[in-house]
């Protein structure tokens, strides 16, 4: 028996962050007439690539996915039905789109403090 998967994603995150501090004290080691901060930035974006849904109507989850090589959708429908067998068909093209889940978060944050 093979496992196979039932759904995934393609993912990609940055970040980046900084911090400054300035002194204005005689004593290098004193927090006092300081000031500090810090600024930070972050991005993480992520498509669909594989998914478990009906696609022709049947009541049976068919496997749609992305063709990263194309960029291209496809499905195989569920042959499984009330016959007792397992398997999908052959390959169909979904015309007129080329992702079916895509999310984007961004995030900014600042910390000043005296």
């Amino acid at each position: 028996m093979r496992l196979r998967p039932l759904s995934g994603t393609s993912h990609s995150d940055i970040s980046a962050g900084v911090g400054v501090g300035v002194g204005f004290d005689a004593n290098v080691m004193s927090k006092e007439n300081s000031v500090t901060g810090s600024f930070g930035y972050s991005q993480s974006t992520s498509k669909g690539m594989l998914a478990m849904i009906d696609m022709n109507g049947d009541g049976l989850p068919d496997k749609l996915f992305l063709d990263a090589g194309s960029n291209s959708l496809y499905y195989r429908p569920n042959l499984s039905g009330t016959t007792g067998g397992t398997g999908f068909g052959d390959r169909i093209a979904i015309t007129g789109i080329n992702v079916f889940q895509k999310d984007k978060t961004t995030g900014l944050y600042h910390r000043p403090r005296g």
